[in-house]
């Protein structure tokens, strides 16, 4: 059981430390070019609006 535990806790530690390791600038580089790249996707436009008296319209009788 402590064999698991150190292990896990080694994982645990391991993980810790790659993130830690990552400099605030290199952080806030990093999220500027996830931000560029997330604004230059395409957006969906507005939906076209149609008043109640064209669908009423449409409808069939």
């Amino acid at each position: 059981m402590g064999d698991d535990m150190t292990t896990e806790a080694d994982k645990f530690d391991a993980g810790v430390r790659k993130i830690l390791s990552v400099s605030h600038d290199e952080l806030k580089r990093r999220e500027a070019e996830w931000k560029r790249s997330r604004a230059e996707k395409a957006k969906p436009g507005p939906k076209p609006k149609t008043s109640p008296a064209y669908r009423a319209s449409k409808t069939k009788v």
